[in-house]
């Protein structure tokens, strides 16, 4: 049998029946305390009394390490999404959509630890077998999956929120966000009771293990309790619940959870865990905020021996940081139809016909900001001189400017046409760098980027306009990978240009990033004209407004 056939016939055998009634009574605004968790796919049928060995004795439970392990977690989510009414200039300030989201997660997971590491010091490889996702928002219906090259990937569990990296490709911003688990399944058995139990004994559980498995960041305050509700020679069967606030990725958020698991005396491991949620987490400068109620399951089955993960564990430095190259995200702007290779502090704030906007964000600071504008096409073969373009960067920034500080053109590796221009300014009393640069390709396709900074933010700003400009493209349609159905995505190139293997694709740079811009000498790029003066004007006016932290 192939590797393939195997792989789907034990897919098939791992897919079991639903748990969880979905608690749309939550979503109406009844507490989910109040909710039933329905159905136990891995109870007996045979409803007989709790029965112990050794009945009054109290038992201990003790989790076994399976370094090999299949999991599979189902989403299912209604509620509400708090979109800023302009993320611009108030992102504060927000109107509530209504969303409708399930999703699934199927993979195999192999643990790596470094010699006497413990807790969360861990790394894991995964294969995902699937990771879809489906939404509504609104109106609008959007689906997620990831490419059959971005299957393999590497977490590290270190700190909260897990990181996550494919060793071989680079994942998209829509893949990226799918693969940011709901559900820790490391973190089940450290819901476990400290001490021995006995049936009807309840305990404290630390809402900083909650925190880990919802995979937040931090866990500010709360109370959780469990009890053991039943337990005999094979199991024990714990249902919990409460309230926790923390935060993910310095967002604040608080959710109130009911939640059982079931714990496998004789393998020492939690095969079965599932939640009725309701979360309500604050709009951040990167992501929309929401008040969402649902279902979360998670099933886990040790396994022998891999199935689609290699038998040989890949090279990994266990005590290392996440590689710093492996951690760019491919951002894509389906509506301007281009992508740039950026450090993931890097978030695509807004995509809209003719402009988009990318924000560089730290810990719920905006540092820096781009925008994107598709300009008219040019006639093929004519392109933009450097003087037109410097004209035009002058008299978008009129009033504003102090000094031009570099002007230079040169060709990426991309093949497109690049004119850059580095302005320094003020707007509302704070003093700016625009670095405005202009990309055209041989058919007169063209795209303006703006980023604008406080001139505070250029050291952290790192360079990021030479990542950008390396690493733009002009996309057709079968390349736009975010946020397609299946069947749109079956034609598209398995490795895109720009997202593949550096090793398939040297074009790709992944540069180091400096304390300041890398200066751009010019190239020339044979083409047939030029153009210049008033022509230059289709240009369009840019943006000169600084991130709203920095007024």
């Amino acid at each position: 049998m192939s590797n393939q056939d195997c792989s789907q016939t034990n897919r098939r055998s791992f897919l079991l029946r639903s748990v969880l009634a979905p608690t749309a009574a939550c979503v109406a605004g009844q507490s989910i305390l109040t909710t039933p968790l329905l159905g136990n796919p891995l109870e007996s049928d045979s409803k007989t009394a709790t029965t112990t060995a050794n009945a009054g004795e109290a038992t201990r439970l003790v989790p076994i390490d399976h370094p090999l392990m299949r999991v599979r977690i189902e989403l299912d989510v209604k509620g509400n999404v708090l979109v800023p009414k302009n993320p611009l200039i108030k992102p504060s300030e927000t109107r509530e959509l209504p969303i409708e989201s399930k999703a699934v997660l199927d993979y195999e997971e192999r643990q790596r630890r470094a010699a006497e590491s413990e807790g969360w010091d861990l790394v894991t490889e995964r294969y995902y077998h699937a990771a879809e996702s489906t939404s509504k928002l609104n109106k609008t219906s959007r689906h997620q999956t990831i490419r059959d090259s971005a299957r393999q990937t590497v977490v590290h569990q270190k700190r909260l929120p897990a990181t996550i990296y494919s060793p071989t490709t680079f994942l998209t911003h829509g893949e990226l966000s799918l693969l940011k688990s709901p559900l820790n399944a490391l973190a089940s058995e450290s819901l476990l009771p400290d001490q021995a139990v006995t049936a009807g004994d309840r305990y404290k559980i630390d809402v900083q293990h909650i925190a880990a498995l919802l995979n937040w960041t931090t866990a500010d305050s709360g109370s959780v309790e469990c009890e053991v509700v039943s337990l005999d020679d094979r199991q024990a069967k714990l249902q919990f619940k409460g309230n926790v606030k923390g935060s993910v990725d310095s967002v604040e958020t608080e959710i109130e959870l009911l939640g059982k698991l079931l714990f496998d005396l004789e393998q020492g491991f939690c095969p079965w865990v599932a939640l009725a949620v309701h979360e309500k987490r604050r709009s951040g400068q990167a992501e929309p905020g929401f008040d969402l109620a649902g279902t979360l399951r998670m099933i886990r089955q040790p396994m022998e021996k891999p199935v689609a993960l290699a038998s040989d564990p890949i090279s990994i430095d266990t005590t290392a940081e996440p590689p710093a190259d492996r951690l760019y995200v491919e951002l894509q702007s389906a509506q301007l139809g281009c992508s740039a290779m950026m450090q993931r502090r890097w978030k695509m704030i807004q995509d809209r016909p003719g402009a988009a906007v990318l924000r560089m964000i730290e810990h719920e600071k905006s540092l820096s900001q781009c925008n994107l504008q598709m300009l008219p096409a040019l006639p093929e073969g004519h392109q933009l001189t450097l003087e037109a373009f410097k004209t035009m960067v002058s008299r978008s920034v009129d009033g504003n400017l102090t000094q031009l500080v570099n002007g230079s053109e040169r060709v990426s590796g991309q093949g497109l046409r690049i004119l850059t221009v580095i302005a320094d300014g003020e707007t509302s009393g704070v003093p700016v760098r625009w670095i405005m640069m202009h990309f055209s390709d041989d058919q007169g396709k063209r795209v303006q980027a703006t980023f604008t900074l406080p001139a505070a933010q250029i050291e952290a700003f790192a360079g990021s306009d030479a990542q950008f400009a390396d690493s733009l493209r002009f996309l057709s349609e079968d390349q736009i990978l975010d946020g397609k159905p299946p069947e749109m995505r079956e034609n598209s190139a398995t490795e895109p240009p720009g997202q593949a293997n550096l090793q398939q694709n040297p074009s790709l740079k992944v540069l180091n990033p400096g304390p300041e811009p890398i200066k751009m000498g010019a190239t020339k790029t044979g083409s047939d004209a030029s153009i210049s003066g008033d022509a230059a004007a289709k240009i369009g006016k840019a943006s000169v407004q600084p991130p709203a932290s920095a007024r």
